[in-house]
């Protein structure tokens, strides 16, 4: 397990690793979420209540939630935000990377879910904006970057680079290697993050390819659907 913000008050913020098992949704073909029971002995084990939880069901977008205590529990979208205290709400990665936001001060937290598709649409721009909405302040907001592919392992076709409409920017191209460009999604969610004058930010700088005796990795594994990790994040 990881553990976000071990520096700030009132947050509870944590990513499972691969010892804690496989943390995937399941909705069948009706659209029915299977319950997973690794998620409900990993959350409980770490004091959160599953049943409580607003999920993410990703579709790799820059759509987003508001999670109350009337939201349903799991919503299509890649980021959700809430100032509800005691109500969790989570992602699942598995080589995208997560990044949780909380302002102490006013009490509003949320988590994405960062796959090249959400970066590309810049998911951390109307988070920012209903963050504030609800109360926070710029200043005050601190983010988490967690884990997931380093720049040597994000491989991308280079006629495909485009695709990253106004952040297909060299200086996010860490090195090419023939028809293939490797990217730098750490900078570029950084500077996404600037754009939005938030400075407060801390960084786990581990890479699912490079570690998979600590996490799932699509890379590696080559598991369709993958296997994946869960980041839980909770106002106490």
């Amino acid at each position: 397990m990881i553990e976000l913000f071990k520096n700030i008050q009132n947050i509870k913020a944590i990513m499972s690793g691969r010892i804690d098992g496989d943390m995937r949704l399941n909705p069948d073909e009706k659209g029915i979420v299977i319950e997973n029971p690794n998620r409900e002995k990993f959350l409980s084990g770490c004091g959160i209540d599953n049943k409580r939880m607003v999920c993410a069901l990703l579709e790799h977008s820059n759509k987003i939630v508001v999670a109350d205590e009337k939201s349903p529990r799991f919503n299509v979208c890649d980021g959700i935000v809430t100032a509800t205290s005691g109500l969790p709400i989570s992602v699942t990665v598995a080589d995208c990377i997560p990044v949780a936001l909380y302002d102490e001060s006013h009490r509003v937290a949320a988590v994405t879910h960062n796959g090249w598709r959400v970066i590309a649409k810049n998911i951390i721009r109307p988070v920012v904006k209903q963050m504030l909405s609800l109360g926070a302040d710029r200043q005050s907001i601190a983010v988490a970057i967690g884990p997931g592919l380093c720049e040597y392992h994000f491989e991308f076709d280079l006629k495909d680079f485009h695709l990253f409409g106004p952040w297909a920017k060299k200086k996010y191209i860490h090195h090419a290697k023939g028809d293939k460009v490797y990217i730098d999604l750490r900078k570029m969610l950084t500077d996404q993050l600037e754009a939005e004058r938030i400075t407060k930010i801390e960084m786990v700088n581990d890479c699912t390819y490079c570690h998979p005796e600590r996490y799932f990795s699509y890379r590696i594994d080559k598991i369709f659907p993958p296997k994946a990790m869960i980041v839980a994040v909770e106002i106490l």
